[in-house]
C-alpha cells in the first residue's frame, strides 16, 4: 500500500478517500453500502445539506447507527458519532 498526493492506493489500484471532499478521510467512516466518507463529512451533509438521509453516492437509506467507523492506532480518535467537531478540510461542504 503506497499513499498518492492525500490519498490512499491499495495493491488492488483502488484509493481510500472521502466521496465528499476527496481527501485522505479525517475519522473515517463506511455506510452500508460500502462508500467511505470522513465523519465530519458525512454528517455534515446528513445534518445540514441533505433533506433525507441517503447516500451522496448511490443515494440509499443512511441510518446513522448503522454507519461502520473505522479506527486506526491514532491516540487522539474522537469518537465518530459524536459529530461535534469538523475538520477544517470538510468545513467547505
Amino acid at each position: 500500500m503506497s499513499t498518492s498526493g492525500n490519498s490512499v492506493v491499495g495493491d488492488g489500484g483502488g484509493s481510500f478517500e472521502c466521496n465528499i471532499n476527496s481527501e485522505l478521510p479525517h475519522e473515517p467512516i463506511v455506510t452500508l453500502c460500502g462508500h467511505l466518507f470522513c465523519w465530519p463529512c458525512l454528517y455534515k451533509w446528513l445534518h445540514i445539506h441533505s433533506h433525507s438521509p441517503e447516500c451522496l453516492v448511490c443515494k440509499a437509506v443512511v441510518e446513522e447507527g448503522k454507519l461502520v467507523p473505522l479506527y486506526s492506532r491514532d491516540k487522539d480518535r474522537v469518537d465518530h458519532l459524536e459529530g461535534k467537531a469538523f475538520d477544517k478540510q470538510c468545513a467547505t461542504i
